[in-house]
């Protein structure tokens, strides 16, 4: 069944599937009834259920007795689910055996006793109760009576639980308010707080300490009077010890009087008291607060920064100290605030940022219906962040933020292997606390790194044609997902709106097949977890890896564009050029120009070679095995099939160990190629030359690569004649210059070579680039 039953009073929603199974046996005046329901994706109006099996069994119709069990799981009201439930019940209609177990969030509980129905009420007499969290049991201490009358639950008999390791107690006494007074007495000692936060499903993985609470509740549902403390003994946050808590609270006549206060070696740290107007009204109400005056007074000295964690569950090891001298006054629609807030010498981490900001220090003014900051300075490595502006409490409670920030080479975030950035400009952010909007007059990003799983899904020259399978394993090629989304919360409730920014030296796209140095200007809007980027990216230099297989090859990164058009799935145009130098087998060697053009998820990569009549085949045969294809089907024997094997390994090892060092920062390297010189001819002849090359960004003008080669086979060597270097410098994003010495390098090992190899030859070359874009 299924679908939508209407009625003549109102509409149910009705949706499931369900098998019943019912025997009715006896006469027609002692007829007993038997049978089982079964039911998957069970909705009625609000309550659901994912499975429920039930059993049923009434005699006489149910007027002598009725048993009942029912099983389900993942059921409840709206977004209160029991994870499993089981209900048993067995008696006369008017006296039930009852037992029951239900599993929801971090607590499982279970009980049974009897109960009766009376004329007046509704009685239950508890044989057994546990509640049973991650870190405390607790089980019934004694024998209770319960009774439910005009809406009243009434405890005849003190309720009594003790944990089960003798570390706390629980009692409960007296009856609750509804149309009538009522009056109702609860006590708690030694309640674990990482229970308490596991069912409020908060982070415990950093929490302890023990709770206690002193409760009492009188007068009527709709007027009730409310007095108590709490206190939180023992806290500990990581490997910090905050002050302990201590809060008296009294309510009556819509009027809540609270003293709380943090404590810390017998001596008051912070204290806060307020008298707000509120109806705490134990019956449902569209909002709690009333009219009436606000009165609130706020003082700390010097207090431990580390009760932030316990706000603020993003956060983590916050250390240094706050001062708060506060009163406010007004009401909740017009608050009046006044007083001085600071933090001095402090220091916080976020995790989900991988960042540590270090020191912080600010200092603000409550004025009016505002906090004004009048400065925040937030250090980072060797960068800041200032923040100036304010909070205006238009509700009391819905602070409206008006903010200006100025970043200077500010880390925001560093997760490994996945986004480094690092930004300076100025910014405004306003708006709601719990819905930001960032805009500003531009935004530099430096010294920063985007990583992709994959920069490219690789079709070179169709490598899964079949016609090509003589050249390649088209088993072996690799294809994962594009991952360039990062979750934050902060991040995903920010909308960003405008902003400019310029994209400069020093940032660099990288994945396991691609690094390569960006520049340029974009314009960056946000709508809640979707990016809109606009603008286009030049691509100056870096290496791009062609994989296939166990075999990958390097290509040197010239110049390209990449254009974002504020498209949802920011999947820009690619336009890049970048080369190969492939050595044969013979000793010869000459450029592979790759050209990857289309989309970054679709992308187009072809290849050619100047100067050269080579078809694509032979092109692909030359870069994977340093011969064409006709040379590589006579050569799959002995020696040269040896040789093909070490250079398929030598070249994964290469790229692996490329990537690596350079996603690990080892001596801020920008680029590291490592070309390895083994060839299958020159295993034997010693003629090959393993080159290695490492780059390094200086400031916002300089790049210098510094390379050296080694001989491979039986004359290795690593000499002062090997080292070579190259620099860039840019004048401006038109003009650049560059400048190279580089050795005359070789492996050939005979007496009249060797009177030339122990010569420093160099040769030396330079070009004064100019480049337009239209």
């Amino acid at each position: 069944f299924g679908g939508m039953v209407r009625e003549n009073v109102a509409e149910h929603l009705f949706d499931g599937t369900a098998e019943a199974s019912l025997q009715v046996t006896g006469a027609l005046d002692n007829a007993a009834v038997t049978g089982t329901i079964a039911g998957k994706g069970l909705v009625l109006d609000a309550w659901h259920a994912a499975r429920l099996n039930a059993t049923l069994r009434a005699d006489s119709l149910g007027k002598r007795s009725i048993a009942v069990t029912l099983d389900a799981d993942t059921a409840g009201k709206g977004t209160h689910v029991a994870d499993k439930l089981h209900l048993a019940l067995a008696g006369k209609p008017d006296s039930l055996r009852v037992a029951g177990q239900v599993e929801m969030l971090a607590v499982t509980a279970g009980g049974g006793g009897l109960w009766r129905r009376t004329d007046r009420a509704s009685t239950v007499d508890l044989d057994s109760l546990s509640l049973a969290f991650p870190h405390q049991r607790w089980v019934l201490a004694s024998h209770a009576r319960m009774s439910l009358a005009d809406g009243q639950l009434a405890f005849g008999d003190t309720l009594r639980l003790r944990a089960a390791d003798g570390s706390g107690s629980i009692h409960i006494s007296g009856t609750t308010p509804g149309e009538r007074p009522g009056k109702l007495d609860a006590t708690i000692v030694g309640l674990d707080l990482l229970d308490v936060f596991g069912v409020l499903q908060r982070d415990t993985t950093a929490l302890d300490g023990w709770g206690a609470l002193d409760l009492h509740v009188a007068g009527t549902r709709d007027d009730p009077t409310i007095q108590g403390s709490v206190a939180i003994t023992g806290p500990v946050l990581g490997d910090v010890h905050p002050p302990s808590v201590q809060a008296t609270f009294d309510y009556a006549a819509q009027r809540l009087h609270s003293d709380v206060g943090l404590w810390k070696t017998g001596q008051r740290v912070l204290g806060v008291k307020v008298s707000l107007p509120l109806d705490l009204a134990l019956a449902s109400r569209e909002t709690r607060k009333v009219g009436g005056e606000l009165e609130i007074t706020g003082v700390a000295d010097s207090v431990d920064m580390v009760i932030l964690a316990a706000l603020l569950p993003g956060i983590g090891n916050p250390t240094g100290s706050m001062s708060l001298n506060m009163k406010g006054s007004g009401t909740w629609s017009a608050p009046v605030l006044q007083g001085e807030l600071g933090i001095h010498n402090g220091s916080v981490a976020l995790p989900s940022l991988g960042v540590q900001y270090s020191p912080i220090n600010a200092h603000a003014r409550f004025v009016a219906d505002s906090l004004v900051i009048d400065s925040m300075l937030i250090g980072n490595e060797d960068a800041n962040l200032s923040i100036k502006g304010g909070l205006r409490f238009v509700h009391l409670a819905a602070p409206v933020m008006d903010l200006d920030i100025r970043a200077r080479s500010f880390l925001a975030i560093d997760a490994p292997s996945f986004l480094t950035i690092r930004g300076s400009g100025r910014m405004q952010m306003t708006g709601p606390l719990l819905q930001p909007i960032l805009t500003g007059d531009g935004l530099t990003i430096s010294r920063s790194v985007i990583y992709f799983t994959d920069l490219v899904t690789k079709n070179v020259i169709d490598l899964e044609d079949p016609e090509n399978a003589a050249l390649v394993d088209t088993a072996a090629l690799r294809r994962q997902g594009l991952q360039n989304q990062f979750s934050n919360r902060f991040i995903d409730s920010l909308r960003i709106v405008g902003l400019p920014v310029h994209i400069a030296t020093d940032v660099w796209l990288r994945s396991a097949q691609a690094n390569i140095e960006l520049d340029g200007d974009l314009t960056v809007d946000k709508d809640h977890k979707t990016y809109f980027l606009t603008g286009q990216l030049n691509a100056d230099r870096g290496t791009y890896t062609l994989q296939v297989g166990p075999i990958s090859r390097d290509f040197s990164v010239d110049q390209g564009t990449v254009r974002y058009f504020g498209t949802a799935d920011n999947n820009p145009d690619l336009q890049i050029q970048a080369h190969h130098q492939v050595r044969t087998v013979d000793g010869d060697d000459f450029n592979v120009i790759a050209t990857i053009t289309g989309q970054i998820l679709q992308p187009k990569v072809t290849l050619t070679a100047p100067g050269r009549d080579l078809s694509a085949r032979d092109i692909v045969s030359y870069i994977l095995f340093g011969r064409s294809e006709f040379q590589l089907a006579g050569s799959q024997q002995g020696t040269q099939a040896y040789g093909t094997f070490i250079t398929a390994a030598l070249s994964a090892l290469s790229s692996q160990l490329q990537s690596t060092v350079v996603s690990s920062g080892f001596l801020n390297l920008s680029t590291l190629t490592i070309r390895p010189g083994a060839t299958p001819g020159a295993l034997t002849s010693g003629s090959s030359v393993t080159q290695i090359a490492a780059g390094f960004q200086f400031g916002r003008r300089w790049f210098v690569t510094f390379d050296a080669g080694l001989c491979v086979g039986s004359q290795s060597s690593l000499q002062q004649r090997n080292f070579g270097a190259s620099l860039d410098y840019r004048f401006n994003r038109e003009f650049r210059f560059q400048a190279a010495a580089e050795p005359v390098q070789s492996c050939i090992s005979n007496r009249a070579a060797d009177v030339f190899t122990t010569l420093n030859r160099y040769q030396f070359g330079a070009n004064l680039l100019w480049q337009k874009d239209y």
